[in-house]
């Protein structure tokens, strides 16, 4: 059995409330649903409405294929849909998830999960209509480790975790953020697919961040958008999170460290919720 536990909590260490008075009681965990075997790998989440969409990779048992799951206030856990498979590695790995004004839900799959490195990672759409899925589109490729998935003012943003590991482990692991803009994904025809160009070379690549950490060359991972459209992103091995803003057309005006360390070990999935309040999934420090 897989837990998963729910989804708004406080999580601290033991003593922190001596060395933060100020922070709320803390809350104990409760196992909310307990998934099947065949759902052994959870990952990225969004919540629309009163139904939360899991994306499951399946990457502990990988007997089992990856697949997008939800449930409601029931905790009835429905499958959404199968995902297609990678022609070379004949697996999906779905992560970051989130559904986009067009109903649709835009689905990061991660292939360095299956041990490729080539550009191979993916950008899903799966079509929903009435609550269901209506198909599953491959919309962009060329992604070393498609990561977190967000939307905002008219675009998808993607981030790949690492985009250039040639310097790794005495230098810098470069990784970073994509943009794809909703009119180039709505012109996209029947099979047709964004093909991402290596490297650094891409239009959509929007900021980098590099990561000097040769234990973990894990860099760009969690992502979210306040109320303002300013970006944070989650800089795994460096437990940092970084702060983005963009000018009057849309361009990035500034990409600083906003939090580093402050007893996180590291950052990597995060949410932004409706008073700007950022929660950040802290993998090393469990």
């Amino acid at each position: 059995m897989v837990a998963v536990y729910t989804a708004v909590m406080t999580v601290c260490l033991n003593d922190a409330k001596a060395q933060c008075p100020w922070l709320p009681e803390l809350r104990k965990t409760s196992i909310a649903i307990n998934l099947p075997e065949k759902y052994n790998s959870p990952d990225g989440m969004v919540c629309v409405g009163d139904t939360i969409y899991l994306s499951i990779n399946n990457s502990i048992d990988p007997r089992y294929p990856g697949v997008i799951v939800k449930f409601g206030k029931d905790c009835k856990v429905e499958k959404v849909a199968d995902l297609p498979l990678h022609p070379d590695t004949k697996k999906a790995l779905p992560l970051g998830i989130e559904m986009a004004p067009d109903g649709n839900l835009y689905v990061a799959d991660c292939q360095t999960f299956a041990g490729a490195m080539e550009h191979k990672s993916r950008l899903f759409r799966v079509n929903m209509k009435d609550g269901r899925a209506n198909g599953v589109d491959v919309v962009v490729d060329g992604f070393v480790m498609a990561n977190a998935v967000a939307y905002n003012k008219d675009a998808i943003y993607v981030t790949d975790t690492q985009i250039d590991l040639s310097k790794h482990p005495t230098g810098p692991t470069i990784s970073g953020v994509f943009r794809i803009p909703m009119n180039e994904l709505n012109a996209l025809k029947k099979d047709e697919v964004i093909h991402l160009k290596p490297g650094l070379k891409d239009k959509r690549l929007i900021v980098t961040f590099e990561t000097r950490n040769p234990s973990w060359p894990v860099g760009a991972n969690g992502m979210g958008f306040n109320s303002k459209g300013e970006m944070f992103v989650c800089n795994f091995a460096e437990a940092s999170i970084h702060k983005v803003t963009f000018d009057e057309k849309g361009k990035v005006k500034s990409n600083a460290v906003f939090s580093r360390c402050q007893g996180m070990e590291s950052t990597d999935g995060m949410k932004v919720d409706a008073d700007d309040d950022i929660y950040v999934a802290d993998f090393l420090g469990n």
